[in-house]
């Protein structure tokens, strides 16, 4: 009974685990969406700005997060530039949405003890000197299987995390003084775990996503990427390369 009994909470953490895990654990689940014009292509020298409100170009979690891009950038043959000869502004977004519920439920089967054992009897018999009773026990080797389930429920909290590139022409705006905005293309990732702190995923949405920059995905394609994959690794700086 006690060997079922480890066997059923293993079953049950094994199960847990998967369940809370996803998305900050082992690996995260990225959801990418490029879309780009024809001209994008050509366009390689940059400016990167930040995309998120009342945000500067001094502000620390922004110059942590640029040499990310920088770097995924510069790997997909951009050039950084001024901004008198920048041919594209690009505005770096990220952040994190509103928590959210996530419920779940599952049932496991209940092991026990199915057969076999000690049984005992009694019984009474007649004969020349009248009743007598007797009694004993008798042991079979025990067996065991699924003598029910139990269900196990709850829920957790997981958080949006993304990260937006977007890039728009840089003559179109200079000849406008900022007021024309001419988009030339647009990459977003996406993923949703337990984790709220950007700062442990943005380098896994800049790693998962910067073979898409200025590319057309024609839909959100999905890429499931570890934290000690090579491409997080090359991004973060830590290595050179990421082949």
């Amino acid at each position: 009974m006690k060997r079922v009994n480890i066997l059923l909470v293993e079953k049950i953490v094994i199960l847990l685990s998967l369940i809370f895990l996803s998305g900050c654990g082992p690996s995260y689940t990225v959801g990418i969406n490029s879309i780009n014009s024809e001209p994008a292509t050509h366009k390689k020298h940059y400016l990167l700005l930040p995309g998120n409100e009342n945000t500067s170009e001094k502000d620390l979690e922004f110059q942590e997060y640029a040499a990310y891009i920088h770097r995924a950038l510069k790997a997909n043959g951009f050039v950084q530039a001024s901004k008198e000869s920048a041919q594209v502004i690009i505005f770096a977004a990220y952040g994190i949405g509103e928590p959210m519920a996530q419920n779940y439920s599952f049932s496991l089967p209940v092991y026990g003890q199915t057969g076999g054992g000690t049984s005992y009897f009694t019984g009474s018999s007649y004969g020349s000197g009248g009743y007598s009773s007797f009694s004993g026990s008798a042991y079979s080797p025990p067996q065991y299987g699924v003598v029910g389930s139990q269900t196990h429920s709850g829920s957790f909290i997981t958080h949006k995390r993304y990260f937006v590139l977007d890039a728009y022409g840089a003559d179109t705006l200079r000849k406008s003084n900022g007021e024309t905005f001419e988009q030339v293309w647009k990459t977003t990732a996406v993923s949703r775990g337990r984790t709220n702190d950007l700062r442990q995923v943005l380098p896994v949405l800049v790693a998962a996503s910067y073979r898409n920059f200025a590319t057309n995905t024609k839909q959100k394609i999905y890429i499931e990427l570890s934290p000690n994959d090579k491409r997080v690794k090359f991004i973060k700086g830590l290595i050179d390369s990421p082949k």
